[in-house]
């Protein structure tokens, strides 16, 4: 409501509409007349909007039409009534000049637009993500039954974390000291509960890091590894592990999932399907071997976090990798809309820090005919045979000699490079840059080998996927000789 206007009795919502187009451009309401409250727009408008529209209508030798939306409104209704009317015309698509009013609704229209868009993204990945797993057959299972051993001594501390945390959570917080006893001095059982539970919990995740974590493997650094010490310790509040084989279990089937079902968890997001539970397990593979040990794995809830968190900030995600190596061996052709982007970003990526396999390498040329100038930059040899006239193929003979002279020189070496007209290709994809994503990303490709689609032959693809799955196998020195339950 402006600030001219007085409602002392039932008012009117109304509407100014533009005699031109006939589109309404501001809504008010009013206790008054419409023609007063009309006349009062013209001598006195409430915003620079609202006068710029009124001038331009004056110009022209016109004035707004006004006319009434909601009448014989109370008084003390008059405020919500006006903001109901302007949130559903913004919303319709009317270009209102309101101050208030106005940025909420376009906020809600922003709202609804970026949920369409996620809404819309989702179904596109969720057909990607169907047509990747129908190629694959699901993420590598983990390859071994192995324990890792977990010490009497640690087991106990475990279970006595867990009976002072029940301790902890069964007394009230505001207990009060007996009478007569001076509660300045006496100390309460929620207080010693606490202590008690902190000293038991410490020392149990303290055995955890220096015994599972020597097992496991900590020679990651940063956020990696702080999220795989907070996977080991979460083994603490996990009941759901209710033997030290049960804990050794899951510590030694750890890093295979942060290492193998991390790409496929992320394919999942983008779809906006679950990423853990039954449902994921069903869709994700029907490997038994692959279900159990999920399930095992996510009994400890910071597993599936971490897993969400190996993605570096200017790389492409595993998700996207999944998609690029389906494309390249089991997506129909030709590549369209999506896909084509994201084949373009991923493999462009690989490309600058490895080689590609002959598949990879054809697909990235067919998402984007000009990759090579992308990668390696612009063809240099034909430049200098067309400005230096000189007989055909003599540039590509100066820059690869020059690049043999100056192997220092990346520059040189990617020019040298670009005078193939071709990617280097490997017989499997040369994963060798060592990023926080680097061991999802083999296992990613280890997965596709598996199912045969690759051009390596049968004996280096078993033996990638054989190296890829020493990744995550804990050593057996530091297992114990316990088949898992």
């Amino acid at each position: 409501m402006t600030a001219n206007t007085t409602v002392a009795g039932p008012g009117t919502v109304y509407a100014l509409r533009d005699p031109r187009t006939k589109r309404i451009r501001y809504i008010g309401a009013t206790g008054t007349t419409l023609a007063v409250r009309l006349a009062r727009h013209l001598a006195k408008p409430s915003s620079d909007a609202l006068a710029a529209w009124l001038a331009d209508l004056k110009a022209a030798g016109l004035k707004p039409i006004i006319e009434p939306v909601r009448s014989d409104i109370p008084a003390e209704d008059m405020l919500t009534a006006e903001n109901a009317e302007i949130h559903s015309h913004v919303l319709a698509g009317d270009e209102l000049l309101n101050i208030n009013g106005v940025s909420a609704a376009k906020k809600i229209l922003a709202d609804w637009a970026a949920a369409l868009a996620q809404r819309n993204s989702e179904r596109e990945w969720s057909a990607l993500a169907d047509a990747v797993r129908a190629g694959c057959n699901g993420p590598l299972p983990p390859g071994h039954h192995l324990v890792i051993a977990v010490r009497e001594e640690i087991w106990q501390a475990i279970q006595k974390a867990r009976e002072a945390k029940k301790v902890e959570d069964s007394t009230p917080a505001d207990f009060m000291p007996p009478a007569g006893v001076d509660p300045n001095t006496w100390r309460a059982p929620c207080v010693i509960a606490t202590q008690n539970y902190y000293a038991c919990s410490k020392l149990a995740r303290d055995l955890l890091l220096e015994d599972a974590g020597w097992a496991i493997g900590l020679e990651f650094h940063g956020s990696r590894k702080d999220n795989l010490e907070r996977c080991i310790t979460g083994v603490v509040g996990a009941s759901e592990l209710t033997s030290a084989v049960h804990v050794g279990r899951y510590l030694a089937l750890l890093r295979w999932y942060l290492t193998a079902i991390a790409p496929w968890r992320h394919l999942a997001a983008r779809a906006g399907r679950p990423v853990s539970g039954p449902a994921f397990h069903a869709w994700l593979t029907g490997d038994p071997q692959v279900r159990d040990a999920a399930a095992i794995v996510e009994k400890v809830k910071h597993t599936g976090h971490a897993a969400d968190q190996l993605q570096d900030q200017y790389d492409p995600g595993p998700a996207d990798l999944l998609v690029s190596l389906a494309a390249a061996w089991t997506l129909p052709r030709p590549l369209t809309g999506t896909v084509t982007e994201i084949v373009k970003v991923t493999l462009r990526d690989l490309t600058k820090f490895g080689t590609l396999d002959e598949s990879l390498a054809r697909v990235y040329l067919e998402a984007d005919p000009e990759a090579l100038d992308h990668v390696y930059g612009p063809d240099l040899a034909s430049r200098l045979d067309a400005d230096l006239v000189l007989p055909a193929g003599s540039g590509t003979r100066i820059i690869q000699h020059l690049a043999r002279l100056l192997p220092a020189s990346a520059h040189l070496a990617d020019a040298a490079t670009r005078t193939t007209a071709a990617f280097p290709t490997t017989p499997l994809p040369n994963l060798a840059r060592e990023i926080r994503t680097t061991p999802t990303r083999r296992a990613a490709v280890a997965a596709f080998a598996a199912a045969g689609h690759t051009s390596a032959p049968q004996q280096e693809a078993t033996a990638y996927i054989v190296a890829v799955q020493a990744i995550w196998t804990p050593s057996v020195e530091f297992c114990t000789g316990q088949e898992a339950l």
